[in-house]
């Protein structure tokens, strides 16, 4: 976890605020996105900061369904691919990329929206959860946090053309989980990259706010 800043999160007031109810503040801010097409990344992460000390990690019957993205922040080690799309969800309202798992499977699948939302990139990945990157709750009990995964699987489709094969596997990346609940989910790759997607029943709550 990285250390809480509080001159990045706006002073001591506005991390006062934001710290009263961090789920209901950063649905706030993600719904001030969709409508501004921007957002403040430093209070982004100051709550992201105060959600992972809830010790609430992966867990397979809450991740399990679908996922839409409502905010992605690329490192510099991200792939360049990662970071166009991202650009691109990040100046848009409309939800770019999905991220549904089929626990039963020990699967999860990307999908991402060309720029001209004519075309769907997706990709296949295969988890593990492990051990490693496991943090202790207040309780004392076990936070499991990372899941290894593996792309076993990509294509391209355009429109209703047949779609694409794509030949791009890769093996040894991981997530961690910093928070996790059923209306949100806050992860973060081994690149640096951080993700935060919502149910699909909140978007469309967010939706009715704009």
């Amino acid at each position: 976890m990285s250390a809480f800043n509080v001159v990045e999160a706006g002073g001591w007031h506005t991390a006062t605020k934001l710290a009263a109810d961090p789920k209901t503040s950063l649905l706030s801010l993600l719904t001030k996105k969709a409508v501004e097409g921007q957002v403040d990344e430093g209070q982004i992460n100051a709550i992201v900061n105060m959600l992972q000390t809830k010790g609430k990690g992966f867990s397979s019957d809450i991740v399990d369904g679908d996922w839409l993205l409502a905010y992605s922040k690329n490192s510099q080690k991200s792939p360049l691919l990662q970071k166009i799309l991202g650009r691109r969800a990040r100046k848009s309202s409309a939800p770019e990329a999905q991220s549904n798992f089929i626990t039963s499977e020990m699967k999860f699948s990307n999908i991402s929206k060309t720029p001209r939302r004519n075309g769907e990139i997706t990709a296949t990945v295969k988890y593990t959860p492990v051990g490693k990157g496991f943090t202790i709750s207040h309780d004392g009990s076990i936070v499991v946090r990372r899941i290894m995964c593996d792309i076993v699987n990509a294509g391209f489709k355009y429109r209703s053309l047949p779609r694409l094969p794509l030949p791009i596997r890769a093996s040894g990346g991981y997530l961690d989980f910093l928070y996790l609940d059923d209306d949100i989910r806050i992860t973060r790759g081994n690149r640096g990259g951080l993700f935060i997607h919502v149910r699909p029943n909140i978007l469309e709550s967010m939706k009715k706010l704009i």
